[in-house]
């Protein structure tokens, strides 16, 4: 596993409306997941939202996703996400999040192929269709063949600190073909021990004031309602502050910084 970064980890902040977009690039995240309805885990925006993302000039990759639900998509649903692609790609967008899987939760490299040859030079992520498929170092493995330079992902688990110990693994098998990038209840109380398996760029709403569902795709946040307040800038400003202390303390060789939860509140506005 490599050690724990000692430069700069980039913060994607995942927002579903123009207040959003707005304080995620005020609070100076490095790069936004454009979505709507986050609250079924999250759909393909709107081409407006798109258009509105590329003239505010931040970093931005579209969720690609037609619907809530499984990912199993059908030749109509798979022409669907080509088209919007086509259009984040057109755009000149920073990327798109995409995924597709097969009956057995194994991801549908046919379909993910065809996403991937849409999107051109656009940079991509497989999102957390990776969470269900049943060998993750495998799918670790397909994702870099298809030259997918990120995958999200909360180890698998719907609770993230439950999932640490195969990010750990994950991370260590993907080495530097592709980055692990912890998402699904990323926040600043447990952030001190995701950074500690050695990830380069962390997903985060930073917002952390919603119910996640708890049974089957329900449990991943993939559907069923939870209920979101707005991301404020302040909360994203401390997060990107909170993450340049901790990592600049680890590549000092300094062990972890301890995050309470009064300072987390103090900082982030009691969102914790």
């Amino acid at each position: 596993m490599r050690d724990a970064p000692a430069h700069k980890v980039q913060l994607e902040v995942c927002i579903e409306d123009l207040a959003g977009l707005t304080a995620a690039r005020e609070g100076g995240a490095d790069r936004v997941e454009l979505c709507s309805a986050l609250q079924i885990g999250g759909l393909t925006p709107s081409h407006g939202f798109m258009k509105e993302a590329a003239r505010m000039r931040i970093a931005a990759a579209a969720l690609i996703r037609p619907r809530p639900g499984n990912f199993v998509f059908g030749d109509r649903e798979q022409a669907i996400m080509l088209d919007d692609i086509a259009f984040a790609r057109d755009l000149g967008l920073e990327g798109v999040v995409i995924g597709a899987s097969r009956e057995d939760g194994s991801l549908d490299m046919a379909a993910l192929k065809e996403m991937c040859t849409a999107a051109g030079p656009l940079r991509i992520c497989l999102h957390r269709v990776f969470d269900l498929v049943p060998d993750p170092f495998v799918a670790i493995d397909q994702a870099a063949d298809l030259g997918i330079s990120r995958i999200l992902t909360s180890g698998q688990h719907p609770a993230i600190e439950k999932g640490i110990p195969l990010l750990h693994r994950l991370v260590q098998h993907a080495g530097d073909r592709l980055d692990i990038m912890p998402g699904g209840g990323v926040n600043p109380t447990n952030i001190s021990a995701i950074l500690g398996c050695g990830v380069r760029q962390i997903h985060s709403s930073c917002s952390w004031d919603y119910e996640t569902p708890a049974a089957s795709l329900t449990a991943f946040g993939f559907s069923g309602a939870r209920v979101r307040r707005p991301v404020p800038a302040d909360a994203v400003r401390a997060f990107r502050s909170l993450l340049g202390r901790i990592t600049a303390q680890e590549g000092k060789g300094k062990a972890p910084q301890h995050i309470s939860a009064e300072s987390v509140q103090a900082e982030t506005g009691g969102m914790a």
